[in-house]
């Protein structure tokens, strides 16, 4: 079984509340992704600098795979031609993982086994969370504000303005609209398009067809997240990371994570099939 991590599995075997034996079996495979990478190096400081160094560690050891960015995995799905970036993740990793001190990070790690010498900017990884991760939280909230007013400014004083009665109802019809879900999925065409270097022809019934079973994860945990947060809680910014991981949910790949608001978020839009058990405690 091939399982898709969130951040924090990393953190918790590079701590030790999770040992490898506990979620890998003969014949997994660990996935970490390009967003596993980003959450880490964002907030590096020098005090977060063992954690995120123990984290790095844990997926250099453990993972067998570093899978693209998800825009480039969406791209594959459609079949679209992107421009590829020069960029080999795993070195991200190693040169947090192979750091001594956070300092070495800007003036360069030497891996004298591999004859190289790797830097990492933190402030651009940390500008590059601020822009997407800050960004997906309003964007979001704007948005259930266009539906129930008052929203957006209750979260800007720092309340919240759940939905309630009849408009909960109506709401939760509108985001398993058939129609709803089918614009939601489109949007993973277009995320993948702006990547193109020349406007690509609008996806047909046929091609959307065969690539929906591939975005269906990805369309449904965030139709059922939109739902949630309108009525149930408030959006973090870490939520644009662990709904990421959806994106990466083909063939027998199965996501793991401990966290339960994405466990029930997966078994309410039917995708507990894509879920892999959580390790027990």
């Amino acid at each position: 079984m091939d399982k898709v991590c969130d951040t924090n599995i990393w953190y918790r075997l590079g701590d030790g509340r999770l040992q490898i034996g506990q979620i890998k079996a003969a014949g997994d495979k660990l996935l970490a992704s390009p967003v596993n990478f980003m959450e880490m190096a964002s907030k590096l400081t020098p005090d977060t600098f063992r954690e995120r160094k123990a984290a790095a560690k844990a997926v250099i050891d453990h993972a067998d795979e570093i899978l693209p960015d998800p825009e480039r995995h969406l791209a594959s799905l459609w079949e679209l031609e992107v421009e590829e970036i020069a960029l080999d993740w795993r070195d991200g990793f190693k040169a947090i993982a192979e750091a001594t001190e956070y300092s070495d990070l800007e003036i360069g790690v030497s891996d004298f086994n591999e004859r190289v010498v790797r830097t990492l900017k933190p402030g651009l990884a940390a500008a590059w969370r601020s822009q997407h991760y800050n960004d997906f939280v309003d964007d979001v909230e704007k948005l259930i504000d266009r539906y129930w007013p008052g929203y957006y400014a209750a979260r800007r004083a720092g309340q919240i303005k759940y939905m309630g009665g009849e408009m909960r109802t109506l709401w939760e019809s509108a985001t398993r609209n058939p129609d709803v879900v089918k614009i939601v999925a489109f949007g993973t065409f277009q995320r993948a398009a702006l990547h193109c270097q020349e406007i690509p022809p609008w996806p047909g019934a046929e091609q959307y067809a065969q690539v929906w079973p591939h975005v269906e994860p990805v369309t449904r945990a965030y139709c059922q997240y939109i739902y949630r947060v309108g009525t149930t809680y408030a959006p973090k910014p870490n939520d644009w990371g662990d709904l990421e991981c959806f994106v990466y949910l083909q063939q027998d790949r199965k996501l793991l994570t401990l966290d339960q608001r994405w466990l029930d978020i997966a078994a309410d839009s039917g995708l507990s099939s894509h879920i892999s058990p959580p390790p027990s405690p």
